[in-house]
């Protein structure tokens, strides 16, 4: 059996989930059934986009670390870092942009 909330295995007559502490119900999957994963971000396109105009910080907002610091950089040792967030800009603004997980940042808010 499997936790509804989290999706992790749990034992049949457990009452909640000892990985999220949910108190829910448990369902039973077959091996070739697929967890509902989110199919957007949770991350504000509006706060990203914002913070695409600060040389890299958007980076870090949605979770791509080391990319943010290599935009950084770029920006303080070369002054080409604006480029690339002017890209990631019109990239948030379409909807295109992805966070860490490879989930699309769409949300506004």
């Amino acid at each position: 059996m499997f936790c509804s909330k989290c999706g992790k295995q749990i034992s049949g007559n457990s009452s909640f989930c000892p990985h999220c502490g949910a108190s829910i119900g448990a369902v039973t999957l077959n091996n070739n059934d697929d967890y509902d994963l989110p199919s957007v971000s949770p991350k504000s396109r509006l706060a990203a986009a914002l913070l695409a105009l600060c040389f890299g910080i958007h980076r870090f907002y949605v979770g791509k670390i080391w990319t943010g610091i290599l935009l950084i950089l770029l920006e303080l040792c070369y002054g080409v870092g604006c480029v690339w967030s002017l890209i990631d800009f019109f990239t948030i603004l379409a909807g295109e942009f992805k966070d860490k997980d490879g989930l699309p940042v769409k949300n506004w808010f």
